[in-house]
């Protein structure tokens, strides 16, 4: 079970990311850059834990991104 939230999950990425980011020459001279956190379920449980906008009930899926 997770027990953390897509949000914290996608807010400790940006934290690892940026610090990470500060050892490439160019992101840390021009201060530019950007990071894209992107979560696209492949099932219901997935979905419900990212928020459960998806709707798997259907052959042909209608499946939310969650960023």
């Amino acid at each position: 079970m997770i027990k953390k939230s897509f949000a914290q999950l996608a807010d400790e990425i940006r934290t690892v990311v940026r610090e990470k980011a500060k050892e490439v020459e160019i992101f840390r001279e021009s201060g530019n850059g950007c990071i894209r956190v992107l979560a696209f379920p492949l099932c219901k449980e997935a979905d419900n834990w990212l928020g459960g906008l998806s709707d798997f009930d259907h052959e042909k899926p209608d499946v939310a991104d969650y960023e």
